[in-house]
């Protein structure tokens, strides 16, 4: 019979994994911001988490779904040059 274990196997801690696979790892988020007129602007941006280097922002009035699908896929290729490993 086998003994029953008492103590958990240790986990890796946030801090951890972002140092570990940090440089595969982008962030991209939507941020409103205001014109010099009071009017709102969207900023799409996308960030790498292990340098926080903005590799890529887009800005629209409205955002719609095509937009936000060709500013996520490249399609302005401002972020083109960026370098990506994959495995």
């Amino acid at each position: 019979m086998r003994g029953v274990r008492t103590t958990r196997p240790t986990r890796q801690s946030w801090w951890t994994f972002l140092r570990t696979h940090g440089g595969e790892i982008w962030a991209c988020d939507f941020l409103q911001v205001t014109d010099l007129f009071f009017h709102p602007l969207f900023a799409f941006f996308i960030i790498e988490l292990k340098t926080r280097k903005v590799i890529h922002v887009g800005v629209t009035r409205s955002p719609t779904d095509a937009w936000t699908a060709r500013t996520a896929a490249g399609g302005n290729s401002l972020w083109a040059d960026a370098k990506v490993s994959h495995p």
